[in-house]
């Protein structure tokens, strides 16, 4: 996609938005305050922006953006206390969750679990350094499968409970599409809870082919180390984390924003860090350029984000379908695409045979996949919860088109 193709997509978005993709960054450089001086801020729609940036997970973001370049004297009054609000409600959230996390590491480590934690608690320590500035609903940790029960049983010990019996997994230890269990407390009403995965794969990718090329092995000798407040855990590697986060982020269809966010100040933190030759092979091996490509591409066109030259060009796929053309405009217009990464994702496929796999996987998961997809035993699987996965999602997708 052309870059004035591009330019002309964003200056037909609301300039509210555009504000809001302005803002959400850790740090504003002097020609992106000026490109924010030239938008009307006293005539744009406050009330919009306050609301859009929280759906998207980028109001504390945008909070802390205004009071550091001395916007807050144009923001309205009302507007401020409502993205201060936000970020002081969501700093005293996330203290407790990362307690939680804490004192479940601990035990976890007692036990002599090993653990690698990513997306949420990773960023805030690693990146963010602001408990206040990313929205987290869960606790994201991999264990290795064998170790699957084990886990659940310190969960349990914490007052954490599944919906199905972890003990029904036993048949392999990778499923085509989804590979995690989540641990609620309080019959699933508490505020946050733990999502246990045991593989990375955990939406359906586009070729079966990628699920065989992902070496967990390979995934958990390369882990880095981290430490918070004297506890020493782990986590995935520099390439290995920016290669998840692409794929995370396009199967959520990059919404909500934030997903953008982490994947810019990641690249930021560790600029100096970052060895692009490791990242665009190590996405090869793994058979995850694509989402890797799509993910730099919209980063550089929404945020800017600082990619060397030549990185792109080594990742752009040989071919680019009409659909995907499609999902990533829609992407930069800051539209919703009804089954925009489903399309795209089946357009990705080479040849007829592959499509028609992708979608029979898609809605005729093993009974297993699905009681993990449901999150239910897998006794209790039946018609009746593909029914539901093929209503679910056209009613799902169906609102999010309207």
């Amino acid at each position: 996609m052309a870059k004035n193709s591009v330019c002309k997509q964003i200056k037909m978005m609301r300039k509210e938005d555009i504000f809001i993709r302005y803002c959400a960054r850790l740090k504003v450089d002097n020609a992106l305050v000026r490109k924010i001086e030239n938008l009307p801020l006293p005539a744009l729609d406050w009330e919009y922006i306050v609301t859009r940036a929280q759906e998207q997970g980028v109001a504390a973001l945008l909070y802390k953006c205004i009071l550091n370049n001395n916007f807050s004297s144009i923001v309205p009054l009302k507007a401020l206390e409502g993205l201060k609000n936000y970020y002081y409600l969501l700093l005293e959230r996330n203290i407790l969750i990362l307690k939680a996390w804490e004192d479940g590491l601990a035990v976890l480590a007692k036990e002599k679990i090993e653990v690698l934690v990513f997306k949420g608690p990773a960023l805030l320590e690693q990146v963010y350094n602001d408990p206040g500035l990313r929205p987290m609903g869960d606790i994201d940790i991999l264990v290795r499968f064998q170790d699957l029960a084990a886990a659940g049983r310190v969960l349990e010990g914490l007052g954490y409970r599944a919906a199905l019996e972890v003990g029904g997994i036993s048949s392999g230890w990778i499923n085509a599409q989804r590979n995690s269990i989540m641990y609620f407390r309080d019959a699933q009403n508490s505020a946050f809870f733990w999502h246990v995965y045991w593989h990375i794969i955990n939406f359906l990718p586009y070729s079966p082919a990628i699920v065989k090329k992902i070496d967990m092995l390979r995934i958990w000798q390369e882990a880095s180390y981290g430490k918070v407040n004297g506890l020493r855990w782990r986590g995935f590697s520099l390439h290995h984390h920016l290669i998840y986060l692409s794929l995370h982020a396009f199967s959520h269809r990059y919404e909500p924003l934030i997903l953008i966010c982490d994947l810019n100040e990641l690249i930021q933190s560790q600029k100096e860090n970052i060895d692009w030759d490791v990242v665009i092979e190590e996405a090869k091996v793994l058979g995850l350029e694509k989402y890797l490509y799509y993910s730099l591409y919209l980063l550089v066109s929404i945020l800017d984000t600082d990619i060397p030259g030549g990185v792109l060009e080594r990742l752009r796929p040989e071919r680019v379908s009409v659909w995907e053309r499609k999902f990533i405009r829609a992407i930069l217009e800051g539209r919703p695409f009804f089954l925009g990464e489903i399309f795209a994702s089946l357009a990705m496929n080479e040849n007829v045979r592959e499509r028609f796999a992708y979608l029979h996987t898609l809605l005729f998961p093993r009974r297993q996949e699905m009681a993990i997809i449901r999150q239910k035993d897998c006794a209790r699987v039946g018609i009746g919860d593909y029914l539901s996965r093929i209503v679910f999602s056209f009613s799902y997708y169906r609102k999010d088109a309207s």
